[in-house]
């Protein structure tokens, strides 16, 4: 049957001078059809950070459009686009693990997609750049340094720490400088004090990730030869 047909239409039965009429409506079968697919099934996110997933439009006319997440209708930031259609959750927490799907309807149509919302945990990896240092002492260049990588996120000089190991646990924490990638401090000129196992500390939301100790050890400047007169 022709679109064009369906609506509201009125049976009128006339009979010795009598009229009754009734009204009935006309619909047309609602079909699926390939409106849109998810640009990721599924979306891994961490928490307290943006969410974001997307259906890509397959070019069919679309109506009607909205997001549901756990069954929850979405309204808030969605980014629609002729091609496209993103929805953003801000700063997700952990109850945002689930599903999202987004719903349309086209002419005598309707369509949905599907998408997997995981949560991820953050891993952070320190990793000393040398294991065994070793300082002269009365000198300065002694610089425990170590790296320090990221699942999400780029990592702040801010949240990273040199520390001493005493009795193994990280003390005399000075915060790290940040150059050509690696985190390290320096430990001043080093005197016999300065001897012992040191440590990178990230601190980020409570969180604390602890490298593997780098040894210090010391050794003594080794006095210049001075020449002898007549030696060839």
């Amino acid at each position: 049957m022709n679109e064009k047909r369906g609506g509201n239409y009125k049976c009128v039965v006339t009979k010795d001078d009598k009229t009754s009429e009734g009204v009935f409506e006309v619909t047309l079968p609602i079909v699926h059809e390939d409106l849109i697919e998810p640009v990721q099934e599924t979306v891994q996110f961490i928490e307290g950070k943006d969410v974001v997933v997307e259906v890509k439009k397959l070019g069919g006319t679309i109506t009607d459009l909205y997001w549901e997440c756990n069954g929850v209708k979405v309204e808030k930031k969605i980014v629609n686009k002729k091609d496209s259609c993103k929805l953003i959750l801000k700063k997700a927490t952990a109850d945002a693990a689930g599903s999202c799907t987004c719903f349309v309807k086209g002419v005598g149509s309707q369509d949905s997609a599907e998408i997997k919302i995981e949560a991820q945990a953050n891993e952070v990896t320190v990793t000393p750049v040398k294991k065994k240092i070793t300082c002269t002492i009365g000198k300065k260049k002694c610089n425990p340094k170590c790296t320090v990588e990221k699942t999400v996120g780029t990592v702040s000089a801010k949240s990273v720490k040199i520390c001493k190991l005493e009795n193994d646990k990280p003390t005399a924490c000075k915060s790290a400088k940040k150059k050509k990638g690696k985190f390290g401090k320096s430990l001043g000129k080093a005197t016999e004090k300065t001897a012992g196992q040191y440590v990178c500390v990230h601190s980020e939301d409570g969180v604390e990730t602890i490298s593997e100790p780098m040894t210090v050890s010391l050794k003594t400047k080794e006095p210049k030869e001075k020449g002898k007169k007549g030696q060839i």
